[in-house]
């Protein structure tokens, strides 16, 4: 196995966000600058191996937390382009970067290649999936995430993003039988605690959707979307200080929705 390969299954992103969205959270001060310092070092060893697809690779990565997804792609462009052989890790992680820049045909592309590359890796399968939720093709969305589920029969993200799918396609009913999966895996879930409370809230089961919201804050504490949905259902229960207060929580942790809202509802 070569170092890419290792690097990407031990490091391999979240990109399920979807409703949730857990990926794309916005980097904190600390964060942004160990990222830039990471960036400098690599340009370093790139000027001193400018031959070496494994560097643009590394770079790439910090890029693409960095949420500088044109940089991303140059990188792993260009370690796809000196690789001596057909590596899977770039085209993954590029296939990532065209995902959340929504060119879910060049997304797809790229996931299909790393099936054909690795046909028993189960994230393949998974990530393709939701590229396919994306583009309402349900049906093809839901052979991949079985696939994925065949590979890995107990795996959370899977049974979450199923749910995802079946809420995307109005089957609620299904879509709470594959969160609970999920919650029955992985306690620990947030995504899909969130999303099942956003199905409670929906249906008008206020205090159930806050049960859920809190324990996927408990588990991701900044997790902003929970903080805004609990929001909502805060006040439509009444709570107007907890509303604004999970909405200011929200608006620190960078949530662009909850700085409006909470200009609008809190006078902030």
């Amino acid at each position: 196995m070569n170092k890419l390969l290792l690097f990407l299954i031990i490091n391999v992103s979240l990109i399920h966000s979807q409703t949730a969205i857990i990926v794309g959270t916005p980097v904190d001060t600390t964060q942004f600058r160990k990222l830039r310092y990471q960036i400098k070092d690599a340009s370093f060893f790139i000027k001193m191996s400018p031959d070496n697809p494994e560097y643009y690779f590394q770079r790439g990565e910090y890029y693409m937390q960095l949420h500088d997804y044109n940089a991303a792609l140059t990188d792993f462009n260009k370690s796809i382009a000196l690789s001596k052989s057909v590596d899977p890790a770039p085209i993954y992680k590029r296939a990532g970067v065209y995902e959340r820049i929504e060119e879910y045909e060049k997304a797809v592309k790229d996931f299909t290649r790393v099936i054909e590359l690795m046909p028993e890796w189960e994230w393949g399968y998974n990530d393709r999936g939701i590229v396919y939720t994306s583009m309402k093709k349900f049906d093809i969305a839901e052979k991949d995430f079985l696939k994925a589920l065949e590979l890995k029969p107990k795996w959370s993200d899977a049974h979450t993003n199923m749910g995802v799918m079946y809420y995307d396609m109005g089957q609620m009913d299904k879509a709470i039988t594959y969160y609970e999966k999920a919650i029955d895996l992985n306690n620990t879930d947030s995504m899909a605690h969130n999303n099942l409370g956003y199905i409670y809230f929906k249906k008008e089961e206020y205090q159930k959707a806050i049960a859920y919201y809190d324990i996927a804050i408990k588990y991701y504490p900044k997790y902003f979307n929970a903080y805004r949905n609990r929001a909502d259902a805060k006040t439509l229960l009444g709570d107007v200080e907890g509303a604004c207060n999970d909405l200011k929580t929200a608006a620190s942790l960078g949530d662009e929705k909850s700085i409006a809202l909470l200009k609008l509802k809190c006078k902030e």
